[in-house]
């Protein structure tokens, strides 16, 4: 996110100056702000922005009442439901800025006049959450056996290549949910999936059989530049027979890059050694971290305390949630508690899992550090 500093012009009441401008007196400083608290959100939702126009003469700080105060949607693809806000009595003009559909980057460039420089970006981005294929963003019913492409476009990701089909939740994989669909290719070419929005982390599970040694995921950047394979992670969740007595094992995937990952694809092409089966995507935009479905707790456990992380525990829920550290043996272990619309910033390490509850003591999702600050956005 960005965080503008104040713009000014300084009035010395010469002559020439408009009426307008003169009301901010005699060798006054005129400056804009904006809030530098805007969160980020997920696709297509709606965060307050507002700015603050006001006059300064020594140390006397005044409101500007009526100032015209524009936002312009310049990145992202969203809207503002007023173009133009005069400030209130307190110098405040506020606006409700909804994020574009598809998770990326958004910004607005705030602008007033009679400032030495008349605009602020402020940039926000935008997530998608977990995509579980439980229904089309419009509210439709999936089928089995349906062939995807854009369908979930909206939500950041897009299916092309090789054709991909809804599939039914698994009843015999011990990580999956219950009605949880998912996605599977057919066989017969290669698949790509592309993320218009480029978010830096995705993070998925996929099903596969007969053993297979590895999945050949080769991943891209927006520019089509390969990504390294050291940036393609695979770790395997478990291992288990489904009703014919066929072997199959979930592994959890990530992929990362901080330029953003364009797309990846994968060859399917021996129906009797290839049968993926995807599901929980969830694409990781600006510093939020990417949510694991509760399902897979059972499955973790910290390994090692080698290097330093952190993690901003944001609670976007109406209630207090709880926040637990997963140990070294999978056991949860209460750190602390976060009211409603309140963060927390917990100091970790890299491979220590968290998890968060309701005050019911539900889970609510489960979060991993990464090398860098980021934001577990609990109900976001």
């Amino acid at each position: 996110m960005l965080t503008p500093n104040a713009l000014y012009a300084v009035d010395f009441g010469a002559g020439g100056s408009s009426t307008e401008f003169s009301r901010f007196g005699f060798a006054r400083t005129a400056h804009l702000n904006v809030t530098s608290s805007v969160p980020s959100a997920a696709a297509g939702t709606d965060v307050t922005l507002s700015a603050r126009v006001t006059t300064s003469h020594h140390e006397s700080i005044s409101s500007v009442v009526g100032a015209p105060v524009t936002f312009t949607v310049t990145g992202g693809g969203g809207s503002v439901n007023v173009g133009t806000v005069n400030t209130n009595s307190d110098g405040f003009a506020s606006v409700q800025w909804r994020t574009g559909t598809v998770p990326t980057l958004n910004s607005v460039v705030v602008s007033t006049p009679h400032v030495l420089e008349t605009s602020i970006t402020v940039g926000t981005p935008s997530f998608a959450g977990r995509i579980d294929f439980q229904a089309l963003p419009n509210g439709g019913s999936p089928c089995e056996n349906c062939v995807v492409t854009n369908e979930f476009a909206s939500e950041g990701i897009v299916f092309s290549g090789n054709p991909v089909q809804w599939f039914a939740s698994s009843t015999y994989d011990p990580t999956d949910e219950p009605n949880n669909n998912s996605v599977t290719p057919r066989s017969g070419g290669t698949t790509r999936l592309t993320f218009p929005g480029a978010p830096p982390a995705i993070t998925f599970r996929a099903r596969v059989n007969n053993g297979l040694p590895a999945i050949g995921i080769r991943a891209f950047t927006p520019g089509g530049a390969a990504i390294s394979l050291d940036q393609v992670n695979v770790a395997t969740l478990a291992t288990y027979l489904n009703t014919t007595g066929t072997q199959f094992r979930t592994e959890a995937v990530s992929i990362t890059n901080t330029g953003g990952v364009g797309y990846f694809e994968f060859d399917n092409t021996d129906p009797t050694a290839f049968f993926y089966i995807m599901d929980n995507f969830q694409l990781g935009y600006g510093s939020s971290l990417p949510q694991f479905a509760c399902g897979l707790e059972p499955s973790l456990h910290s390994i090692n305390s080698d290097v330093a992380a952190s993690i901003i525990f944001a609670n976007h829920t109406a209630g207090t949630v709880s926040v637990y550290w997963i140990d070294y043996t999978g056991q949860r272990v209460l750190y602390t508690t976060v009211a409603a619309a309140q963060s927390f910033t917990q100091e970790t390490f890299l491979t220590h899992p968290w998890v968060v509850t309701n005050a019911s003591g539900g889970c609510l999702g489960i979060w991993l550090p990464s090398a860098a600050p980021g934001t577990a956005a609990i109900g976001g």
